[in-house]
């Protein structure tokens, strides 16, 4: 009967082992998520001020074509950023 016990015992832990793995795996997801989610804006605003910059040494055919870069760039990552917050 104590090897029934044991065995028992022995299944718990395994058990409650995967359970500690799981949480701290979930933990760090969302600690990825959130260093994801600052580089996307540190990207977009690093990118805006960029252009600002540009814009103003750029003829303004140029800083035109630039804007509207960055615009869709800041559409994409938004995009992205939703995706990852899903």
């Amino acid at each position: 009967m104590n090897k029934v016990v044991l065995f028992f015992d022995c299944d718990w832990l395994l058990i409650s082992t995967h359970l500690i793995m799981i949480s701290i795996y979930s933990i760090q997801m969302t600690a990825e998520k959130n260093e994801i989610d600052n580089l996307i804006d540190n990207m977009i605003n690093g990118g805006d001020e960029f252009v600002n910059n540009l814009k103003s040494v750029l003829p303004d055919s140029l800083s035109e074509s630039v804007t509207m870069f960055q615009e869709s760039n800041v559409a994409n990552l938004r995009k992205i950023k939703e995706f990852l917050n899903k």
